[in-house]
């Protein structure tokens, strides 16, 4: 057991540039991206962009963010995909692609497909990345939405790790993980289930509690880490901004006013209290885990949109707090993969477009 003071007390020794190295997607002559779903950075500098879009490909780009390659298209073939679930590197340059619909693992190195692993019973759950042995893990369940569907907010889920070489699957643990479903008449602070891959090993939390676990081989935690955090009630402000908004959209697609009400006043009777601590769960090559701060997705007055997390608090290998990495003012920005010394992520534009951005990570030392 490894206990911290908060982490967000102090600045960890890593910074994000304030600018990134390049920006793909929004130059018109450059790839166009429609849905980007996932992200991994490569050892020799490359990254690959998994785009979900009618495109159905992964995009693999230079050090300069130029297009080097692009694989798959959309279908049932080998190397193609029908729906792009999640995308991983698995060891030093093998790009994992997992496919929902087609029920597989696509793997492709060297530019080239080189494998199709077909999922079996790991199909229903998402792809973490690979554990120590090289055996890849799955987890969590393939989506994220809004309100409780259960009487019980926590389901036990399994966590698996699949033998590429022979298909063999077996449970590595289970886990706490909200089910939900999206406009169910609950409480819109919801907090849930998250789960990442550090250093080979499965870490798990749950983000109403200041608190995470290290999984061993066995699905025994090996390590727990917490850290202060003070509880955070629903503030009104929130809740009158998250209502404004909420009022405006479902206005926008032609609810009446009658169904509106009653959706608003169901959600407000329904709030769950504290706001949830965390709301994501990475980490880095070196073993660090980089905890989200909850972000709540409506604020001020006019309601302003953050879409993503803006900080960042860390725990080294060992469980204790570095302290918290911000991420650029004023970028919107979702985390794809963290390097060693770079940062991938998505961007929108005022529109809605999509581009991917790579930031570098400038380390105190």
């Amino acid at each position: 057991m490894v206990e911290s003071p908060s982490p967000l007390a102090d600045a960890a020794p890593i910074r994000v540039s304030a600018e990134p190295v390049w920006r793909v997607g929004w130059d018109e002559t450059g790839p166009v991206f429609e849905n980007i779903v996932a992200g991994a950075l490569l050892g020799d500098g490359r990254a690959a962009i998994a785009d979900g879009g009618q495109t159905l490909q992964v995009s693999v780009l230079a050090h300069d963010g130029a297009v080097l390659a692009v694989l798959g298209r959309p279908g049932q073939g080998p190397g193609e995909f029908r729906r792009i679930l999640a995308m991983k590197r698995l060891g030093t340059d093998t790009i994992a692609v997992q496919d929902a619909d087609n029920r597989r693992l696509s793997l492709f190195h060297g530019g080239e497909l080189v494998d199709n692993v077909a999922l079996g019973p790991a199909a229903n759950l998402s792809l973490l990345g690979a554990d120590e042995e090289g055996r890849a893990v799955f987890g969590m369940p393939p989506g994220v939405v809004y309100g409780r569907r259960y009487e019980t907010p926590w389901l036990a889920i399994p966590f698996v790790r699949m033998s590429l070489a022979t298909g063999a699957v077996d449970t590595l643990a289970v886990a706490d993980w909200d089910q939900s479903l999206e406009y169910g008449g609950n409480s819109p602070f919801l907090s849930q289930g998250h789960a990442t891959i550090a250093g080979g090993t499965v870490v798990v939390g749950r983000g109403d509690a200041p608190e995470v676990r290290w999984l061993g081989a066995d699905g025994e935690p090996v390590r727990i880490a917490r850290w202060e955090a003070p509880s955070s009630p629903v503030p009104d402000s929130l809740w009158t901004a998250y209502e404004r908004a909420l009022r405006d959209r479902f206005t926008e697609i032609g609810l009446p006013a009658a169904d509106i009400d009653g959706r608003l006043t169901t959600m407000k009777a329904a709030i769950q209290e504290p706001l949830p601590h965390f709301e994501d769960l990475l980490a880095d090559p070196e073993g660090n885990l980089w905890i989200a701060e909850y972000t709540p997705r409506y604020v001020g007055d006019p309601p302003r949109v953050r879409d993503h997390p803006e900080r960042f608090y860390l725990l080294d290998p060992e469980g204790r707090g570095m302290g918290h990495v911000s991420l650029p003012p004023g970028a919107a920005l979702r985390i794809l993969d963290i390097g060693a010394d770079r940062l991938l992520a998505v961007e929108e534009d005022s529109l809605g477009v999509q581009a991917v951005a790579l930031y570098a990570l400038n380390k105190q030392r």
